[in-house]
């Protein structure tokens, strides 16, 4: 606790009274695990009797910080760092009881915008063929009375819209709705719409129709879906309700597919990728199981045991979503010991092959459902690399496009007199950075050159093609050491600096790539001395293909802005619908210690 005279008023782990679940005393000392440490911070004020608030506010303190150092070189154990940790589920105790913090703080949500009322269950999900977000409400009748409270559930209350959240309006348009009159006092409900063909009876239920008869589910009929995923390859929706798997086109046809038969109350559904497979994974309600479906019959395949950070069983996943940018596994979770509290909600990361996962932090707001809204994939960098052997090229893009990238998607060719097409090595995607890295056998001859991915070859999770072609003009120039498109006595120097050297650079020299700068590498700056190599003037300018491509140089290597806005969008129980800007390497930089010390600011 930090003191505006006398620095920080400070408790190790062992003074502070700290107890630690596998007995090091918070630290490593050799024993990998999952653990839980407790901390007693009354013990700051054990020899004033204050209380912590108190003996903060003697002490004129400001700030509060735990620091968690991870272990690095020279540790006492022997071994070497930087170490890497997760540190989750965060809980400040006081008077008042428990606050959960989560991964350092609160998940930072906000409202994103208001949807018109519809009474029970509610979910939504992002079509990527049309940029909208879909939004599904309301159950079938489960009440033939009309006394009960507000009526609702006396009648089929069905309904679907769909949001275009890039509009500046953030434009509502009714798809269906089995009850835009609502009940007395109540109504309206959603957004007035053509009552679904696919309802059981197919008119509203009148005042009169009582009898239980008028109370029957059509075939193709759901009850409520709790979540919704895009199919890309069918192009509807799939749905998870508590009969069973639907299909739901677009435009609000609702097929029945099976009733997935052994899932304890299907919650949350996702299509997602793991093990080179394409599969629907379906959550329960109130159950640890992560269940693999059929989505053709809608039966189950396998399944496995979702456990919390500490290693036990879940107690139920709300919502499941994968991730465009990093592919991984996200839910909504009722967090144990918390599971009937509508308030306590997390977001976790989930590994489909384990069932282990990662608190990412809590939502703090009654939390139904998750989608993630997302533009077409781009490039943000592009860069011709030749500092050490082989010479690549590497583009890095916003979005995962791995499974779509192939060598018939790229074309490189050498511009000007004697040009042509380049010979290249297969495309290699690195999943963790969504980088494709495209090599070369030897080192490429001096010219303009330009690489081209396709815009109609490359594709996200969700199908979407790249927004525009991908564009790399890149020269090579042997012995133009500082880039500058001409070989000069300026190079010569910086060749003469280095001479002799080894475990060097190209740039220092070393052009034939053996790791040392050498009378043959002279001899190759030599030979190109006073040449120079201006841009390729019969290529097109980049302003004149500007709506067709995007064209990024080697020479301006920066990071670009992307053109996609990713949104987390969740639904929550009030028919608000939240969001917080979203990249998961964001998140998992903020989760992860390195060697530095790790400082966590109190919010109690």
């Amino acid at each position: 606790i930090n003191t505006p005279s006398n620095g920080f008023i400070q408790r190790d782990f062992t003074t502070g009274g700290g107890t630690d679940s596998l007995g090091t005393s918070a630290t490593w000392s050799g024993i990998d695990g999952v653990r839980t440490i407790t901390w007693d911070l009354t013990q700051f004020t054990s020899a004033d009797g204050k209380s912590l608030a108190d003996f903060i506010t003697a002490n004129n303190a400001t700030e509060a910080h735990f620091w968690i150092v991870t272990q690095g070189a020279g540790d006492t154990n022997g071994h070497v760092g930087p170490m890497r940790f997760y540190f989750d589920n965060f809980q400040v105790t006081g008077p008042s009881g428990p606050k959960v913090i989560g991964d350092f703080e609160l998940l930072d949500v906000s409202p994103f915008l208001t949807t018109p009322f519809v009474p029970d269950t509610d979910a939504i999900g992002f079509n990527p063929e049309s940029g909208l977000l879909h939004r599904v409400s309301g159950a079938s009748t489960y009440r033939n009375g009309l006394n009960s409270h507000l009526r609702v559930g006396y009648r089929d209350d069905h309904f679907m819209e769909t949001i275009d959240v890039n509009s500046p309006f953030l434009t509502q348009v009714g798809i269906f709705n089995a009850n835009f009159e609502g009940e007395p006092g109540f109504g309206p409900y959603g957004l007035d719409a053509p009552f679904p063909g696919w309802l059981f009876p197919a008119t509203r239920r009148t005042d009169e129709q009582e009898d239980p008869s008028f109370g029957a589910n059509g075939p193709d009929e759901y009850h409520s879906l709790r979540d919704l995923t895009w199919s890309t390859s069918d192009h509807v929706f799939y749905g998870a309700d508590a009969s069973g798997i639907y299909r739901l086109t677009a435009d609000g046809i609702s097929t029945f597919v099976g009733n997935a038969a052994g899932i304890n109350d299907p919650k949350g559904i996702t299509f997602h990728t793991f093990e080179g497979q394409r599969s629907l994974l379906v959550s329960e309600r109130d159950g640890p199981n992560l269940w693999q479906v059929d989505p053709t019959t809608g039966q189950t395949i396998n399944h496995i045991e979702m456990t919390d950070p500490n290693g036990f069983p879940l107690a139920g996943v709300l919502s499941l979503a994968e991730d465009p940018a990093s592919q991984m596994l996200l839910a909504i979770v009722k967090p144990n010991g918390f599971s009937g509290d509508p308030f306590a909600r997390e977001l976790y990361q989930i590994d489909p092959i384990t069932g282990t996962s990662i608190s990412l932090g809590a939502f703090g707001v009654h939390m139904a459902d998750l989608a993630f809204i997302v533009g077409p994939p781009a490039a943000t960098d592009a860069q011709f690399v030749y500092q050490n052997a082989p010479q690549r090229l590497t583009f890095t893009f916003d979005q995962n496009v791995g499974d779509s990238i192939s060598a018939g998607d790229l074309t490189i060719v050498k511009l000007g007199p004697g040009g042509g097409p380049v010979v290249f090595a297969a495309p290699v995607y690195d999943f963790t950075t969504n980088t494709v890295t495209v090599g070369f056998n030897g080192i490429l001859p001096d010219g303009n050159y330009r690489a081209t991915f396709s815009a109609s070859g490359v594709t996200n999770t969700l199908n979407m093609p790249l927004a525009a072609n991908q564009v790399l003009d890149f020269f090579v120039l042997n012995g133009d050491l500082n880039r500058d498109r001409q070989v000069s006595i300026s190079d010569f120097i910086d060749l003469a600096a280095n001479f002799g050297k080894t475990t060097t650079l190209w740039s220092d020299g070393d052009l034939n790539y053996d790791g040392q700068v050498t009378i043959s590498d002279f001899i190759d700056l030599a030979a190109n001395f006073g040449k120079i190599l201006p841009p390729d003037l019969g290529a097109p300018a980049p302003a004149a293909a500007a709506a067709a491509t995007t064209t990024l140089t080697s020479e301006n290597a920066q990071t670009l802005e992307t053109n996609v806005d990713r949104l987390d969008i969740k639904k929550d129980k009030s028919n608000s619908l939240f969001a917080r800007s979203a990249t998961h390497r964001q998140s998992h930089h903020r989760r992860h210690a390195h060697k530095s010390a790790l400082h966590w600011r109190s919010a109690y």
